[in-house]
């Protein structure tokens, strides 16, 4: 791992002397390296000294939840509230009394943009913020770059910036899988080994399905209110979010637990990640796991997204910023004319009442948000999905069916090494090999049915990089009701 460098080493007491109100700092820096720790100690010891006041918006429940217990006995200087319940207020055409606090700081701050997809309101909160200019406001996220970059160049507002670089040294492992039988062979072995693994799935009902099948061995985790929220047990939760560990091998959860909140155990080894769009979250997902030591390192499987998927996804994006730019050109009674119904949920588009009067918005963070998902789907349909992934994160990665399918073409050479194969038994690993190529690219093809015995060695030896040798074919002789019958054959031999 890089040498620790941590959020409090980067900002001095003397750097809080200087920030004036109506400052807006940003605060890049990765996942565990002390943003929230900055706050909670070094902020509210100097806040506290000179008489001053925090409000810390952190934007899940565990993570408001962890953090309460975190800052017990510190209440009169910070305040902790959910960016949720500002929306709320706004929605409802209140006001949030900011004028108490002479901080603002914006915990995970790119929720704005990446819950705006299922959050008609995000604008709301983000905007009554950057108006309290008598407050210094804070924005603090592991994934800040879209957030600055809406702040900056959108809203033209100038920042004071510090930042630290990611470090991704933890990932022991990063693999891809494509098949669902994948995941489930890969809870059962971390079951069967008696270590611990956080799935995110972006998909209720097979979390659901997954939580129930290996309900003895798990634990469920996701936001009230949703319906299958029957399966979490908050008393187990609590006290997990309390230890920053868990005793059962598996923890299946939602979104409710992709930010803010830590879990610092050894024994946590593994990370699913099953139907993750949006890379700044797959990065916050990562970021749960607080690494102890240099040896302290996890394995991480991500389910593959292909073009065609991606393509849906990219021609949604699309569809809903064409309906966004067509309000905003034509107007809310030619919109309707058009379009007919209500936007649903999770368009940029939303309903507003007025004294009693309709109102149709566009939500600017999710519209924003938006415009930039058509670049990043557009990427990874033209780079790759797998790759885009491994280039971020700044680690190679390996196929997890591929090295099972290679692990199985090992085992089977083992099993012919010394043996003669004849026309049958080369066919056989001719086809075995053949399948391999095509698994491991599907630019691959071959239009023999069977491949030459030096064309098979090439393969063993240089692209699949195993240790085996193939023998030149070779010619027996036999006798069958007086006839000489000649059969060729090769044999496999280990490379020491």
């Amino acid at each position: 791992m890089k040498k620790n460098i941590w959020v409090s080493d980067l900002i001095k007491e003397k750097d809080i002397q200087q920030w004036k109100q109506g400052d807006i700092i940003t605060i890049k820096a990765g996942t565990g390296q002390g943003k929230s720790y900055f706050i909670k100690n070094t902020l509210y010891e100097y806040a506290k000294a000179n008489n001053k006041k925090i409000l810390l918006l952190v934007h899940r429940i565990n993570c408001e939840e962890q953090f309460k217990m975190n800052t017990k006995g510190k209440e009169s200087t910070i305040k902790i509230e959910k960016y949720q319940t500002i929306d709320y207020i706004y929605e409802n055409d209140g006001i949030y009394n900011f004028s108490m606090y002479d901080y603002i700081v914006c915990d995970e701050f790119h929720y704005f943009t990446s819950d705006a997809s299922f959050n008609n309101t995000t604008d709301m909160s983000i905007k009554a913020i950057l108006e309290q200019i008598n407050s210094i406001r804070i924005f603090m996220s592991a994934t800040a770059d879209l957030m600055e970059k809406y702040i900056n160049k959108y809203k033209k507002l100038k920042t004071i910036d510090y930042k630290l670089d990611s470090d991704f040294s933890f990932i022991n492992k990063l693999y891809f899988y494509t098949n669902l039988k994948t995941e489930e062979k890969l809870i059962e072995n971390i079951i069967k080994k008696n270590e611990r693994c956080i799935v995110f799935i972006n998909d209720r009902e097979r979390l659901e399905k997954l939580y129930l099948k290996y309900k003895d061995h798990s634990l469920f985790n996701c936001a009230k209110g949703e319906k299958e929220y029957k399966h979490v047990k908050p008393d187990t939760i609590t006290k997990m979010l309390k230890e920053y560990k868990f005793n059962e091998n598996i923890i299946f959860t939602t979104s409710v637990m992709d930010t803010g909140i830590s879990i610092k155990d050894e024994r946590l080894k593994h990370i699913i990640c099953s139907n993750i769009t949006d890379i700044n979250v797959l990065i916050q997902m990562l970021g749960r796991k607080r690494i102890l030591h240099d040896e302290d390192k996890v394995n991480v499987y991500i389910k593959n997204i292909n073009n065609n998927v991606l393509g849906g996804y990219l021609r949604q994006a699309k569809e809903k910023a064409r309906r966004a730019k067509y309000l905003k050109t034509f107007g809310q009674n030619e919109y309707i004319k058009k379009y007919k119904k209500k936007p649903e949920n999770k368009s940029i588009i939303y309903f507003n009442v007025e004294d009693g009067d309709i109102i149709i918005r566009k939500n600017e963070m999710a519209y924003f948000k938006t415009l930039e998902d058509i670049v990043s789907f557009q990427t990874m349909i033209d780079r790759g999905y797998k790759k885009v992934v491994a280039d971020t994160l700044e680690t190679k990665y390996a196929n997890i069916e591929h090295l099972e399918q290679k692990q199985t073409l090992e085992e089977y050479l083992e099993g012919i090494v010394g043996k003669r194969l004849y026309k049958e038994e080369q066919q056989e690993l001719s086809d075995l090999i053949i399948k391999e190529l095509v698994t491991i690219s599907k630019n691959v093809s071959y239009k023999t049915k069977k491949l030459k015995h030096t064309t098979l060695e090439n393969i063993i030896r240089v692209q699949l990089n195993l240790p085996f040798a193939i023998s030149e074919s070779k010619r027996e002789d036999r006798f069958i009701d007086g006839k000489r019958i000649a059969k060729r054959y090769i044999i496999i031999s280990k490379i020491m």
